[in-house]
C-alpha cells in the first residue's frame, strides 16, 4: 500500500511552503487561534489550542502556520483517497472506509526544571517539534514527529499508509464483531424457540395430568352420587329435598368434568383445576 499511495502521481504528497484554497476547517482553525487560546494548566507555557467543534490543534504561535499547512495538506490527501475530515465536539476524526479514527496535531513539549526556594517544579515549554498523532483505539496508536532524517511534512506517505491499513483492520474487526453478534443473536432465537416448545409441551402435560385427575375425581364423585341415593332409596328418605340436591351435584361434576366442562353462570371465572391444587396443597400437609 505505501509503495502504491508513492507511486500515485494524482495524490499530492508533498507540503506547500504556502496554503493555496486552504480548506473550510484550516480556514477555522486559523480563526479560532489568532485569539490566543492559552493553555489552561500552568505547567505548560506559550501553548495554544483550537477550542470546540474546530480541528485538534496545540501548538506554540511560532509553530500555527506550519500545523495549518501540514494538516491543509492531509486532509486534501484524504479527500482525494475518498475520505473525509469531521469534527465532533473537540475531537477530530479522519473517516477513513467508514472508520473513525482521533487524529490530533500536536508540538512536542521539553520539559525544564523550575527551582523555587523551598521545591522544584517543573514546566513545559515549545519545543518547536511538531507532532501528530493517531488514536483508534488501545491497540491502534501511532505517532509522527520532527526527526533529524525529516520533517512531519515529509512522512505524508507514512501517514497515510497507516491511517488506511488500521482503517482496513478496524473494520475487518467491526465486520467480524458483528458476525460473532448475529450468531449470537441467531443462537440466542433458536434458544428461546426452543425454550418455548419446551414450555409448549411441559404446559399439554401438565394439562394433561391434571384432566387425568379431575376425571378420577368425576368418577369418584359419580360414584360416590349414586350410593348417596341408594342408600336414600333403600331407606325411603328420597324426598324432594334430596333429589334437587342430587341434580345440583350432577349439574357441578358436568361443570367439573374435563369431557363436558358445562358452562354454570354462578361458577364463571372459577379455575377448575383450582379444585386439584386446593387438594394436592392440603394432601401435602400430611404427606410431605
Amino acid at each position: 500500500m505505501k509503495n502504491e499511495i508513492k507511486n500515485n502521481p494524482s495524490l499530492p504528497l508533498s507540503v506547500p511552503t504556502r496554503m493555496y484554497k486552504p480548506d473550510i476547517l484550516i480556514q477555522n482553525a486559523k480563526s479560532d487561534l489568532e485569539t490566543s487560546n492559552f493553555n489552561p494548566s500552568y505547567q505548560y507555557k506559550d501553548i495554544i489550542y483550537t477550542t470546540k467543534g474546530v480541528l485538534n490543534i496545540e501548538v506554540s504561535k511560532q509553530m500555527v502556520p506550519r500545523a495549518l499547512r501540514f494538516m491543509n495538506a492531509l486532509i486534501k490527501l484524504l479527500h482525494k483517497r475518498g475520505h473525509d475530515i469531521v469534527v465532533e465536539e473537540y475531537i477530530t476524526y479522519a473517516i477513513i472506509f467508514d472508520e473513525k479514527i482521533n487524529i490530533k496535531c500536536r508540538e512536542k513539549s521539553k520539559r525544564v526544571m523550575v527551582k523555587k526556594e523551598r521545591w522544584t517544579n517543573y514546566e513545559y515549554h515549545p519545543s518547536g517539534i511538531l507532532k501528530f498523532k493517531m488514536d483508534a483505539d488501545y491497540s491502534a496508536t501511532k505517532k509522527w514527529t520532527d526527526n533529524k532524517n525529516e520533517l512531519l511534512e515529509e512522512q505524508l506517505v507514512k501517514i497515510l499508509t497507516k491511517l488506511e491499513l488500521t482503517a482496513k483492520e478496524l473494520k475487518k474487526e467491526r465486520i467480524e464483531r458483528e458476525e460473532r453478534r448475529k450468531r449470537y443473536l441467531e443462537e440466542q432465537k433458536i434458544e428461546q424457540q426452543l425454550q418455548a416448545l419446551r414450555d409448549k409441551e411441559l404446559k399439554a402435560m401438565k394439562s394433561l395430568f391434571k384432566d387425568m385427575k379431575r376425571h378420577e375425581m368425576t368418577t369418584r364423585l359419580r360414584s360416590y352420587i349414586q350410593d348417596f341415593k341408594r342408600y336414600h332409596e333403600s331407606k325411603g328418605e328420597l324426598t324432594e329435598e334430596i333429589l334437587k340436591w342430587l341434580e345440583w351435584a350432577n349439574e357441578k361434576i358436568e361443570w367439573f368434568d374435563p369431557m363436558i366442562e358445562k358452562e354454570i353462570l354462578l361458577l364463571k371465572g372459577i379455575k377448575r383445576n383450582s379444585f386439584i391444587e386446593s387438594q394436592e396443597k392440603h394432601s401435602s400437609m400430611f404427606y410431605p
